[in-house]
């Protein structure tokens, strides 16, 4: 709770200080500080609520409580950021005169020096203690280190040389919050919707599994995460037909214990056994070689289903728009479905390399922003520009 604390010290000294001088970088500032304590007190608050265990009508613990009060407040932060910087565009278009005052200048170089002991504070119990969550908290002061000693300058600048660029300095601020609230919300978004696993953390239980086992291949592992240290792994293991059923139940309950023993990972193990199948794996992929962009075969199983073979295939596509991704699989479903008599081919598609393609698109479509825009952000520029121009050369 040191954080918080010392958080709304800042604060309240800042936001008097910045009222003195009518300064709005430094009340822009200010609420910087309030919204690191507030983030602080909901992580605080969510942390404690998510250590609470599983219950009857939540089984698998509370741990995502602590990211839906994140969530929160990554939208509070968000919109004092946005209200900080209409106030900065309004003194940038009518500027004032800042007055000099010996109190708010102590108050600045003091917040400079008590965010940089925040951060080699919360860098050494990060260290310590292994917390990703304190390591984080301070970059965060680091960065407030160095947007305060922005304000510091700019006002130092106005006062001696009378340049009026506080409603600028005001505007990055503003921008810095808003940035900040961003970046958590994107963060948070990431596990709430699930995120894929890392390549390395998949190779590890893949690699582990079959260790010692009746299993012959891995697959579709995923990892479920419910907060608070809590994850679920679940895949299937698949091993050769002539193995006795009762045997791979028992390596499956085995493998199960010792996953939970080397990783804490509670674990869902689906046994399948396959049939080696030449004929089917030569069709297969003679029908995928003839179609333009030939995908990728993930997974390929056959198993006995009653009256025939289920062969259950995965294939990793491009990412394409959503006319031809339909054409694309229909092209690939039609051939699938000319498979030989006996067969009946079960497909399922996925894009490869998912963890980065939504990144390249946001950003492709960002690229792809509509010149209207474009015209809009440049005039917008421009109006600044000259506002600024006219804030300095006029007389004071």
């Amino acid at each position: 709770m040191l954080n918080v604390l010392l958080n709304i010290l800042l604060f309240v000294f800042k936001y008097t200080g910045g009222k003195l001088i009518r300064s709005v970088s430094v009340t822009s500032d200010a609420f910087n500080n309030l919204m690191d304590a507030v983030t602080t007190m909901f992580a605080w608050i969510g942390v404690k609520v998510s250590a609470v265990g599983a219950g009857e009508n939540h089984p698998n613990g509370h741990g995502k409580f602590e990211w839906i009060i994140a969530l929160l407040s990554s939208g509070s932060i968000i919109l004092v950021g946005w209200e900080l910087f209409k106030e900065s565009v309004n003194v940038i278009r009518d500027p004032k005169e800042t007055v000099f005052s010996v109190f708010t200048l102590v108050v600045l170089i003091i917040s400079i020096g008590v965010k940089f002991f925040m951060y080699l504070y919360n860098k050494n119990q990060g260290l310590k203690k292994d917390s990703e969550a304190m390591k984080a908290v301070s970059v965060d002061c680091l960065a407030d280190t160095v947007s305060t000693t922005a304000v510091l300058a700019s006002l130092i600048m106005n006062w001696v040389t009378g340049l009026r660029i506080d409603g600028w300095c005001g505007a990055l601020v503003a921008l810095f919050i808003i940035y900040n609230g961003f970046k958590e919300l994107g963060e948070i978004t990431d596990k709430i919707m699930g995120r894929r696993a890392s390549d390395d953390d998949i190779k590890k239980i893949k690699e582990f599994a079959l260790r010692n086992s009746d299993f012959m291949d891995i697959t579709n592992i995923l990892f479920e995460d419910y907060g608070n240290g809590r994850i679920k792994v679940s895949f299937n293991a698949i091993a050769n037909q002539e193995i006795e059923t009762e045997r791979l139940l028992m390596s499956a309950a085995n493998l199960k214990f010792r996953i939970f023993s080397e990783f804490g990972y509670l674990t869902n193990i689906n046994v399948e056994k396959i049939i080696a199948d030449d004929e089917i794996r030569r069709f297969i992929e003679d029908n995928l070689n003839a179609v333009e962009m030939p995908p990728t075969i993930k997974s390929l199983r056959v198993s006995n289903a009653g009256g025939y073979k289920l062969v259950e295939l995965e294939l990793g596509i491009e990412f394409m728009n959503s006319k031809k991704m339909e054409e694309y699989k229909s092209i690939i479903n039609e051939k699938m479905d000319n498979a030989p008599d006996g067969y009946k081919v079960l497909t399922q598609f996925l894009l490869n390399r998912y963890e980065h393609w939504h990144r390249n698109e946001i950003i492709g479509r960002l690229r792809s922003v509509p010149k209207t825009i474009s015209r809009a952000c440049r005039l917008f520029i421009r109006e600044c520009g000259r506002h600024l121009h006219r804030s300095v050369t006029e007389p004071l």
